[in-house]
């Protein structure tokens, strides 16, 4: 089944968002706190048999990306079409990056879930990364587990392929963060 998805998010708004948030560094993998994992399995679940969709919180270090926190946003795409397409308004971005401000973190990336139980980019997943380079794109498979895990893309400023992340469990503790509407 072919996954269609779009993000609806102005192009000159994710140019300025990769300048404010430079991350020009090689990097080699991403980390995931327990319940930030967590919360995106359930997240897709309770979706099901629609997509989930949300941003990733955290910082890059020089190991690389640590997402703390992954904060849900309603699909916003047209509701016969959320079965295999997600749209996360532009708003809830500017929100949770006004709400960070000022801390030392930002929004590292994007997740979302496939209904077909695949977790690599589709054509449209690859068109709308080169909106937001140098950002984790996770996508979480029907039925995420330990057995099934999500999987991170990253696609780097200069680079014209988009590549698989390691995704290791990190032993990291994060408070709640809504998405503000």
């Amino acid at each position: 089944m072919f996954h269609q998805q779009s993000f609806t998010m102005p192009a000159q708004l994710a140019t300025d968002a990769s300048r404010s948030d430079p991350q020009d560094r090689v990097v080699g993998q991403a980390a995931i706190g327990g319940p930030a994992r967590d919360a995106l399995r359930a997240h897709a679940r309770r979706a099901f048999p629609h997509e989930a969709c949300g941003l990733l919180v955290g910082r890059v270090d020089p190991d690389g990306v640590v997402i703390t926190r992954a904060v849900p946003a309603p699909n916003q795409a047209p509701l016969e079409e959320r079965h295999n397409r997600f749209s996360i308004d532009p708003r809830a971005v500017i929100n949770v990056r006004r709400t960070l401000r000022g801390t030392p973190e930002s929004i590292v990336g994007f997740y979302h879930s496939h209904t077909n139980g695949r977790a690599i980019p589709s054509a449209l997943d690859l068109e709308f990364m080169r909106f937001w380079p140098e950002t984790v794109w996770l996508i979480v498979p029907e039925g995420a587990s330990e057995e099934r895990p999500a999987r991170a893309w990253w696609l780097d400023v200069d680079e014209d392929e988009v590549r698989e992340l390691p995704l290791r469990a990190a032993q990291l503790s994060s408070g709640r963060l809504v998405c503000p509407e």
